[in-house]
Parts: C-alpha cells; sequence; structure tokens
C-alpha cells in the first residue's frame, strides 16, 4: 500500500468517536512501563500541564465542563486491561478523571520546590484514575492536568484543555475523530526504520555526582517578544554546556507532533514522534536547523521498525528494571540522548478562556528520568523549563546551565505571581 493512499485512507476515516478499544501501541507500552518495577528508582512517567490566570469559575462549573469533555473524547477515560501482548485500552470499568481542589495553594509554579500537593494523587494505568485535573488558587488560580504519558501527550492535553474552556464557554466541543494510534500513523506516513549506532551521547551537565535520588527542575520565565530559531538556539546552549565538560556528541532529542500529517486530527491521545539530532564540537543553530529540516523531510520521527513489537512479550516491570533508573545504575546509567527538548511554540491563548477565566500563562513541566527542557510561549511570557536528575544537577551544575539561558534570552522575570497594577506582569519587575 503507498504512503500517499494510506494517509489518504486514514484522513477519510476520521469521524466522531464514542469508543476507543483497541491493543497499547509499542511507544505507549514503553511509557506505561516507567515507574513499574518497586525495585526501580524512576516514577511513573507524567504529562503535567499548568494553565495560570485569574479565575471566577465555581467547583460545579469545573466538575460540569470536566464531565463533558470526557463524555466527549473518550481517550480521556482508558484504563489498560490485559498483559503483555494481550494489553490493550478499555472503557470498560475506566475511572473519569478526579477533580481537585486546593485552596490557597503555596506552590508557586517555579520548580519543584513546594510540589508534594500537587503530585500527591497516585495515577494508575489498570485500576484508575490515569489523569487528574487540579484547581490550584491562591494570587491566581493554576489549572493544571496530571496524566499518564501512555494515556495523552503534550497536544493531547492541550487539546483537552481547549475542549474544557469550550464546554465552560457553552461552545460545542470538537471531541475526537480517530482511534488508531501514533504507530499506525507512523506506518502510514513511513516504512523508514530507525537510524541507530554511533557513540554514545554526553551528558548535558557532565557525570553523574552525589548520592541524591530523584529529580530537579525550574522554571525560567521571560517577557516574551519575536525569538527566532528558539529551539535551535536552546540546542546550540545545551550543546555548548555539554562539550564544556567532554567533547563528544551532544543528542538532542526533539519530539514532533505527527498530527501535522493529518491536520484534521483531534485526539487527547499520543501522536507524537521522536527525532534525534547529534551535534559536534563547533556546529552552531545553523548546523541544528539543517539537521531538523533533513530529519522531518525524511519523515525520521515517524520511524518505527517491525521489530519493536517485541517489547509487548515482556512485562512492565521486566522493562522498567531493564531501561530505568535502579540503585546500581544510577550513577553510569547509558543515556539515549543528552537532553530532550519538547517545543510546545506559541500557545494561543484565547481558546483557553471564558467570561470567568482570564488565561495568563501556560507551561509543561519535565518529564522526569533524563535532562528534559520544555519551551512554550503564550500570552507576553516566554517559559524555559529544565529538570534533571539530581545526580546531574549537583554541584551548582544546573544553576550554571540556568545562568547560560539567562544570557541567551535576557533577564528572567519573576515566575511566582502577578501584581494587581497590571496582571500579565510578575511583580518585581527589573
Amino acid at each position: 500500500m503507498s504512503t500517499l493512499g494510506s494517509l489518504e485512507k486514514m484522513k477519510a476515516a476520521l469521524a466522531p468517536k464514542t469508543d476507543i478499544a483497541r491493543r497499547l501501541s509499542v511507544f505507549e507500552y514503553g511509557h506505561a512501563s516507567a515507574g513499574a518495577n518497586a525495585k526501580t528508582l524512576d516514577p511513573p512517567r507524567i504529562v503535567t500541564m499548568v494553565l495560570e490566570g485569574e479565575s471566577g469559575v465555581t467547583p460545579a462549573q469545573w466538575r460540569d465542563a470536566l464531565r463533558s469533555v470526557v463524555d466527549a473524547n473518550p481517550g480521556v477515560c482508558l484504563r489498560i486491561q490485559g498483559f503483555r501482548q494481550r494489553a490493550r485500552w478499555t472503557s470498560g470499568g475506566a475511572q473519569p478523571p478526579l477533580l481537585r481542589i486546593i485552596d490557597n495553594s503555596p506552590w508557586d509554579g517555579a520548580s519543584h520546590c513546594g510540589i508534594e500537593a500537587i503530585e500527591r494523587t497516585p495515577l494508575q494505568l489498570q485500576a484508575g484514575p490515569a489523569s487528574e485535573l487540579i484547581i490550584a488558587t491562591g494570587k491566581i488560580t493554576r489549572v493544571i492536568l496530571r496524566v499518564r504519558h501512555a494515556l495523552m501527550d503534550g497536544m493531547g492535553v492541550l487539546h483537552f484543555f481547549q475542549e474544557l474552556f469550550r464546554a465552560l464557554r457553552g461552545a460545542p466541543l470538537l471531541g475526537t475523530n480517530a482511534a488508531f494510534s501514533d504507530v499506525d500513523l507512523m506506518r502510514a506516513v513511513t516504512s523508514a526504520g530507525w537510524r541507530g549506532g554511533g557513540d554514545d551521547p554526553i551528558p548535558l551537565t557532565g557525570g553523574a555526582q552525589g548520592s541524591a535520588h530523584g529529580d530537579v527542575w525550574q522554571r525560567l520565565t521571560f517577557t516574551a517578544g519575536p525569538r527566532q530559531n528558539l529551539l535551535a538556539r536552546v540546542a546550540e546552549v545545551s550543546a555548548r554546556y555539554a562539550w564544556s565538560f567532554k567533547p563528544g556528541p551532544a543528542r538532542i532529542a526533539v519530539p514532533v507532533n505527527l498530527r501535522r500529517h493529518l491536520p484534521d486530527l483531534h485526539s487527547t491521545m499520543n501522536f507524537s514522534g521522536l527525532l534525534y539530532v547529534d551535534m559536534t564540537p563547533g556546529e552552531t543553530v545553523d548546523d541544528f536547523r539543517r539537521k531538523i529540516r533533513e530529519g522531518l523531510a525524511q519523515n525520521r520521527h515517524a520511524a518505527c521498525p517491525k521489530v519493536a513489537e517485541c517489547i509487548r512479550y515482556l512485562p512492565f516491570g521486566w522493562i522498567d528494571r531493564l531501561t530505568g533508573r535502579t540503585p546500581e545504575n544510577y550513577l553510569q546509567r547509558r543515556l539515549v540522548e543528552t537532553v530532550l527538548i519538547t517545543n510546545l511554540g506559541a500557545v494561543d491563548l484565547g481558546p483557553l478562556s471564558c467570561a470567568q477565566f482570564e488565561p495568563y500563562n501556560y507551561y509543561c513541566l519535565p518529564v522526569m528520568g533524563n535532562s528534559f527542557i520544555s519551551l512554550s510561549a503564550s500570552g507576553r511570557y516566554l517559559n524555559i523549563v529544565v529538570g534533571m536528575p539530581a545526580v546531574y544537577a549537583s554541584a551548582g551544575r544546573l544553576e550554571r546551565f540556568l545562568d547560560l539561558l539567562r544570557e541567551e534570552f535576557g533577564a528572567a522575570r519573576a515566575s511566582t505571581g502577578y501584581s494587581g497594577g497590571d496582571r500579565f506582569l510578575p511583580p518585581h519587575e527589573t
């Protein structure tokens, strides 16, 4: 079957869906495995998105809107049934997302410090719930969605939020129009396999040091404005910092939205591929941009060889034990990439508003496990969120990397609240 024919058939199949029942894709299976073994140090892989604004929405209104989103989008309320190659998504017995209100939340959204109350709810893929909507009130309101990555990716969460505010505005919801998987779409795009091999990538901050388990992160918030080549500039800063510790390939992993191949696709579920870009000492922004263009032109982000299906024959816990951080390997674990950089781009806040909610900012927290950077421009802000395992952040190495980003993009604004005089500008303006 030709690639064009496959995509055309998928496009023709886009229609409102009321149910999703299929096997987990290879990538969903991998996401579901993270944190599954009690003897590893990795937590479950969770996507967390934060929308900040001024809210007058009542708990009852949030609850009704959430129910509308669940009714229109079957991918929001699923659980895993069965094991290994029989593991499937089903709506039978699945719990809808929890709604939790945290009044006067002390967490400021600026770092991992104080986030324990936000992350206290376990998210379960088999028993459920697999996602949670949190309304954290305070000087500003933070609308937070936490969801297992096996169920949603970043653009899926954005669709969820847009649907939530359509419901709050009383507008028709778009719903979900695809029941196929990310791998189905990948194989309609290309039959190419992965390009592996080469030298191992170097770490972003040099080797692991210390004995601390867990992960840390911090958000830098800048005044938004015209910024050319944002992703490439952050990639170059990352590569230069990695080379300051040792020479070698700085491998940048870049998630790519597979919906670019089917622009009319609407779904909360995972439709992301990964494009790996190796940078060698001396290469610059222009080299990174060239390699990104080449990779996209060759559809390398959509590669998924048939052999990858073999992971379905291993239990989740085995995969986690083989690939995750353990007490034995966390100081010398082989890295897949130097850093993963996810770019949400310019997020239009208009669709994330209603009469009772005025949005200010939107950003993504790191998915922990290795060095991770998320980028988002929304309203009058540019957000760069940087996270990594504590053993790579120690000895001031995370702080020095953040300083390089400040030098590149200007002094970061305070990210802990908003002044009453100008609600779009944080206090302590410099």
